[in-house]
């Protein structure tokens, strides 16, 4: 489960790898009378995209890696997260010669997280 003081909110993956998350009590406990997916989240305004799927490439992980069993919060993103999210091999003669990365969070505009957001989030 992933603490964001920027969201006031908590973060995890479900067992079938869907993002949710709660509003966060003061004291860093879960109202999770009030859970929710983040996908059904319709007014992203000024909403920290980046950050957020940041959250839940760590969330995946988390799951994925540790059954959801480590508690994180953001100042574990500074280690926890390299602000990378996609890359691809560079290959010369058939040969890795290095890694590209790109922040996808950065490149991605409106129009298209609407197109993707249903799947991705």
């Amino acid at each position: 489960m992933y603490s964001s003081e920027h969201f006031g909110r908590l973060f995890w993956v479900d067992d079938e790898l869907e993002f949710k998350s709660c509003p966060q009590f003061t004291d860093g406990t879960g109202d999770f009378e009030q859970e929710d997916y983040v996908s059904d989240w319709t007014d992203l305004e000024g909403v920290n995209i980046g950050l957020l799927f940041d959250i839940y490439k760590v969330e995946l992980l988390n799951k994925i890696n540790h059954g959801g069993s480590l508690a994180l919060n953001d100042k574990a993103y500074s280690w926890v997260i390299d602000k990378k999210l996609s890359y691809k091999p560079v290959v010369k003669n058939g040969e890795l010669r290095d890694i590209e990365y790109n922040n996808f969070s950065e490149e991605i505009t409106r129009e298209q997280l609407n197109d993707i957001k249903g799947n991705l989030l």
